[in-house]
């Protein structure tokens, strides 16, 4: 019984661990450099000189598919990647390209075939009138 007794008195001497709370609150959270989601077909990852988030997504026949999120935070990354694997998906369910281009690339490649078909054409001044057209349209197309 005596032994007990000695063994608690020890106990009770051995002051508890006391925490410094200010340096604990300094502590920073440690963002991962990648994310994965929907199983490995979406990853959001960071680069070491971008302070922005990107993501590639895996397309049906096994191709990935990279693009920016434009987002510094991971949360509003990870929304902006879900939401593009999830249309990508839909597109090619649709019989659709992943990714859809703007009127603008479209009217840029135009542009160069003309100028390409310009140089040994019958019809020159027409579609030099045309490439003119053209050169006027794209910048504004480009700013929307």
């Amino acid at each position: 019984m005596s032994r007990k007794r000695d063994y608690l008195q020890t106990l009770a001497l051995v002051p508890s661990p006391t925490y410094d709370r200010p340096s604990l609150a300094r502590l920073q959270y440690a963002q991962p450099s990648s994310v994965q989601l929907r199983d490995g077909d979406v990853v959001v990852f960071r680069r070491a000189d971008s302070p922005l988030w990107q993501f590639r997504y895996r397309i049906k026949n096994g191709d990935w598919h990279r693009q920016s999120t434009k987002r510094a935070s991971l949360e509003l990354a990870v929304e902006v990647a879900c939401e593009a694997y999830d249309l990508a998906r839909f597109r090619l369910r649709l019989g659709l390209a992943h990714n859809a281009r703007s009127f603008a690339q479209i009217a840029a490649i135009a542009l160069e075939e003309l100028r390409r078909k310009n140089r040994c054409c019958p019809w020159q001044d027409r579609i030099r009138q045309l490439c003119q057209l053209y050169r006027a349209l794209l910048p504004a197309l480009l700013w929307r």
